[in-house]
Order: C-alpha cells, then structure tokens, then sequence
C-alpha cells in the first residue's frame, strides 16, 4: 500500500508515467478510420481499471473495453500485422505492452487483412500499407480518449512479416520493388512470395509515382520475421535508429539470406538479433483452440517448439528494448 502511494506521487509530479509505475491493466478502444477504404484501428493502454477479457471472433483478449485510461503521459508504439492477420493476432503482446505502460496503436490493414485480401491480391498492399499505418496513429493519437494520454517524443514501431516492411518505410526505408522478381528467379520454390511473379507483374510493380511516407518521430523498432526482400542495402543508408531483429530458423518464407542478414549488414547501430526455433508463423499469437485445426499452417508447429514459451520470452526482450530505447 504504501509502494503505491508514492507511485501515485511520482504520476502527480512528473510529467511521464515511469516504467517502473505500480502494475498496469490492458485497456482497450477501437477508432474508426476515415480513409479511401474506411478501417478500424486498435489502441491498447494502460489502465487502473481491473481487465475484463472479451471474445474477439475466435480470440480472447486479455483488455478491458473503452476503460478509463491511467494518469500519465505513455510512449507510444505502432504495431503493424502481417499479411492476411489482424490486430488480434498479437494481441497477448499488445496487452502485455499496455500493463508495462505503453500505449500500442495497430491498424487493421484493410485490403490486407483476414477475409479482406483484394489489395494484397491487385500487388497493392504494399504501398497502402505505410498509409494506412499512418492515418491510424494520427486518428488515435487525435482521439480524445487519449490524446493527452500519449508522449509524442516517445515512438517506436513493431511490425511482423510485411509488417516489419511497414515499420522499415515509415522508419525511412525505400523500396526497391523490381528486387522481387530477381529473387523470385534465384528462388522459384518459395511459392508464397513467388506465385504469380512474373517480370512484369509483382507485388509493388504498380506503384507508379508512389513516394514512401515517413514517420520521423520514430525512434526504435522492432521487426519480427521480417519481409526485407524489397530494400537494397542503398534503400536502408537513411535509417539510422536502434532495431530488434526477431527471426525464427527455419522461415521459408522469408529467409535469413534474403532479408534478416541485410538488415544486419546494413543498418547502424547493427541490431539486436533473436532467433528461435520454428517456421515463419511462430510470430504469431499462440491459437486458441477454435482455430488450431482449421489454421494449422498458422498455428500448428513442428515437434518440440513451444510457442507459448517463444512467446513469453519475447514479450518480456521486446519490452525490455522499447524501455531501454524510449526512455
């Protein structure tokens, strides 16, 4: 009782919330986005309130609807999904991130998304998806809700698979798209990233004018499985900010060679590299049951990797590095 007392003075008399505040809840919102193609983002933040847990389709998430967010003013991390996922699909590290006092903002990539892939398919989605991650942080961060809730000097960025490609352009990476058919000649058995590539049509191949947005208040990121494949070592000379690399040892997907390993060779300082057992999805919340049979590409790996544990210990090094990073 009395540790929380003089947390509750540290919150009166400084202007950020410490890290090391008394133990947050996940709170939870949806914000609507006004865009060309309408979608909804997610915001998780910390709060005093008590969590109720809520059915989310086939997910549980462990956050508390529309609660009352803590005093304090909170770093802010955008999280940006993989091809074909959602929000929730990361939604126990979100949570996880709202209890130690972050608040998380995670757009759902219309066009891109579970059940909605025609901008994926038209080889659209990745110059919507920087867009769409930026009109989503400035609608939550202009939500009343929040909007004195968030420390703007304070950013950083997760992203998974063509997520982390999100994080890398908004962070200041640009692409070079016509990189996807070269690969695609020297690896025509990675049916995921290959099917249907030809010279002439690939994913990005019609952005046309297109210039890449940026974000330059982001300060920190971190990439999971990431899709790098479209950035040439000149592409990633403008990013210059501290990155977690997390890549799993047997991604088919995107492979080490093709992504994680110019990452580690391009970008100052180098990053922090983790690497686990498992395929390209292991980045993934563990399934809920509901799913487990009917996703088992997703959701179901190979003998002896433990998910949940992966997990754990991920959550626990990525909220160590955003601390250390977005003091």
């Amino acid at each position: 009782m009395f540790r929380l007392f003089l947390v509750a003075l540290c919150l009166v008399f400084n202007t950020h919330a410490p890290f090391a505040a008394s133990p947050f809840s996940a709170g939870i919102l949806r914000v609507a986005v006004q865009a060309d193609m309408p979608f909804d983002a997610f915001a998780w933040y910390p709060t005093r309130e008590a969590e109720r847990a809520f059915e989310a389709g086939p997910y549980t998430v462990s956050a508390s609807r529309d609660a009352v967010p803590a005093e304090g003013r909170f770093p802010v991390v955008l999280l940006s999904h993989g091809s074909g996922g959602t929000p929730f699909t990361h939604r126990d590290l979100a949570s996880h991130l709202a209890r130690a006092g972050f608040i998380v903002i995670a757009p759902m990539h219309v066009g891109d998304s579970a059940g909605r892939t025609e901008r994926r398919d038209a080889g659209l989605a990745l110059t919507d998806r920087p867009g769409q991650a930026l009109l989503a942080l400035r609608a939550v961060l202009a939500d009343p809700r929040l909007a004195d809730r968030a420390d703007h000097a304070r950013m950083g960025a997760i992203g998974y698979s063509a997520g982390a490609y999100t994080a890398l352009v908004l962070a200041g990476a640009r692409p070079d798209f016509a990189r996807w058919p070269a690969y695609c000649r020297q690896a025509p058995e990675n049916a995921v990233l290959c099917s249907g590539v030809t010279e002439s049509r690939y994913p990005g191949s019609q952005a046309g004018a297109w210039q890449p947005p940026r974000e330059p208040r982001l300060k920190a990121l971190v990439l999971m499985a990431p899709l790098a494949l479209p950035f040439a070592p000149e592409g990633l000379a403008d990013l210059r900010m501290p990155v977690q690399l997390h890549e799993a040892t047997g991604d088919g997907v995107v492979p080490s060679a093709s992504n994680g390993d110019t990452l580690m060779r391009t970008i100052l300082p180098v990053p922090q590299r983790r690497r686990v057992a498992g395929g390209h999805h292991v980045f993934v919340d563990p399934c809920p049951p509901a799913t487990m049979a009917r996703l088992a590409e997703l959701c179901v790996d190979a003998q002896g990797i433990d998910r949940q544990a992966i997990h754990a210990a991920m959550r626990e090094q990525v909220t160590a590095f955003l601390r250390s990073q977005l003091e």
